[in-house]
């Protein structure tokens, strides 16, 4: 098993084409285009929902999305979200809040198009956010990435879960060549109110 997921997240709408029965289709995913043609978003993430790791490993930390792992078939989809989760702890300070919101096309070797760049505010346990208006087209493998080259020591400081994951997600660089996977985090946090933290932006 492979270690923890970043708490990135990308919202995401699109169609799946229909398929003849009994293939199982649509998908059990909110965000697909139903046969009754009512269109629904939903967010796309690996991260189990719970922060446990804080961490600041990488110039550039990212999550690998395969639009396969979600719908059952690789399919592009437009993106009008990616939201990121940080977390400031008094015993490692941040010297900026700001970084680079990236989108990017590309495989699990690492990011290869860039698709948006944007400068957001991150946020103590709360969603920050990259709005995309209008949305992006993205291609069945897209990466949502941190940039934070604005900072001197790799700040702010992103969270991760703690669940195991089969296939590696989650992906830091110094170089944005060679894109490691974590295999550990380096600060845990306390998960009591988590969850009602989280609940209060969804």
């Amino acid at each position: 098993m492979i270690g923890s997921s970043l708490m990135i997240a990308a919202l995401l709408s699109g169609q799946v084409m229909p398929m003849p029965e009994p293939c199982g289709y649509p998908p059990p995913l909110d965000f697909f285009i139903r046969a009754n043609g009512d269109v629904c978003r939903d967010f796309l993430q690996y991260d189990d929902g719970s922060a446990y790791w804080l961490l600041w490993d990488g110039i550039w930390r990212g999550t690998w999305f395969d639009t396969n792992d979600f719908a059952g078939s690789p399919w592009p989809f437009w993106c009008h979200q990616t939201e990121y989760w940080f977390y400031h702890h008094s015993s490692y300070p941040w010297d900026i809040s700001a970084f680079y919101a990236e989108l990017w096309n590309g495989t699990v070797a690492g990011p290869e198009t860039l698709l948006d760049r944007t400068s957001v505010t991150a946020l103590h346990y709360a969603p920050a956010s990259a709005i995309y208006n209008p949305s992006i087209w993205t291609d069945t493998q897209f990466w949502a990435v941190v940039n934070t080259t604005m900072s001197g020591g790799g700040w702010p400081s992103v969270l991760a879960d703690n669940s195991p994951n089969p296939v590696a997600h989650s992906f830091c660089s110094d170089d944005f060549l060679y894109w490691a996977p974590w295999p550990e985090f380096q600060q845990s946090l306390e998960r009591s109110s988590w969850a009602e933290i989280k609940g209060l932006f969804r």
